[in-house]
């Protein structure tokens, strides 16, 4: 028997019972094998990914591992918030008014993150990104195909691109949120946006709901088990420096950007941009059951 290992199921990036991206937890893994991770993860959430989290080192507070039902993956977004939360919840992290800051180490850097607490609650997660990239899509002239779309119901005021904080998406801009329930993905097609890069984790296909809020939905390639992502923090992230590198930065300074509505679990993610240009995404968490892994 490996040990009775506190386990947890969260919602984030929402406030509601059984709406945001689930995510599971578990607070502390020092001792778990990779493949022990691996099988606990597919068993706790065959929606989206599970995190493993470990003690600190000198340069970090406490170290995050990020499983999907099928493999390894070096950053979840809401997958941090989530487990950020449960720090809190079980006692790890303690506060009152105000933000405590921690930094993570995670396969794709360590990352500053922090928890805003009011009368001594949890109320909001946030985690700086890595540093953005764009890039162009090279094959966006695929997207209206692979996303089941006619050509037309793209908005030609935005071109497809890509863009990285943390994982490479492909960014599909959309004439009206409308359009979102029309898709019929195609995801064994996704790749063939940009055949090159083996790190493309998706397609998010979006459009505005107004001047600083988007709408969107998040398709990924088989290879990571997953069929649909709900609400996705990194891609979201992603997103802000897209629209930051195309001059469509909202004028409030923020982002508001939703997703997972479509799926019957939509959720939000507040999307800001350090000073020095990389994307911070933050929201609230919902817990959904907490238990013990036995075997």
């Amino acid at each position: 028997m490996t040990g009775h290992h506190e386990a947890w199921k969260v919602g984030a990036f929402t406030s509601r019972p059984f709406s945001g991206n689930p995510a599971g937890v578990v607070p502390d893994a020092a001792g778990l094998s990779d493949a022990y991770m691996q099988s606990a993860a597919r068993e706790l959430n065959d929606v989206s990914e599970t995190v493993f989290i470990l003690g600190g080192g000198g340069e970090w507070d406490y170290r995050f591992r990020y499983f999907t039902s099928s493999c390894e993956v070096d950053l979840c977004g809401h997958a941090t918030i989530a487990g950020l939360f449960v720090l809190a919840w079980s006692g790890r992290i303690r506060g009152s008014e105000g933000t405590v800051p921690l930094r993570i180490a995670t396969r794709a850097g360590i990352l500053n993150t922090g928890l805003a607490f009011r009368r001594g609650m949890p109320v909001r997660a946030f985690l700086e990104q890595p540093e953005p990239r764009t890039a162009p899509a090279p094959r966006a002239d695929l997207a209206a195909g692979i996303l089941g779309l006619e050509p037309e119901l793209l908005d030609l005021d935005l071109p497809v691109g890509c863009a990285f904080s943390g994982l490479w998406a492909c960014f599909v801009p959309l004439r009206s949120v409308e359009c979102l329930g029309r898709i019929r993905a195609d995801r064994n097609r996704i790749q063939e946006l940009w055949p090159d890069n083996p790190d493309l984790t998706g397609i998010y296909p979006f459009a505005f709901e107004d001047a600083r809020t988007t709408r969107g939905r998040f398709f990924v390639p088989p290879k990571f088990g997953i069929e649909e992502d709900p609400v996705t923090g990194t891609a979201c992230g992603a997103l802000g420096a897209f629209l930051f590198a195309k001059g469509r930065w909202p004028s409030a300074g923020y982002l508001q950007a939703r997703q997972g509505v479509e799926m019957g679990r939509g959720g939000e993610v507040r999307v800001e941009r350090t000073p020095g240009g990389r994307m911070i995404v933050g929201g609230g968490a919902c817990a959904i059951f907490r238990g013990r892994l036995l075997a």
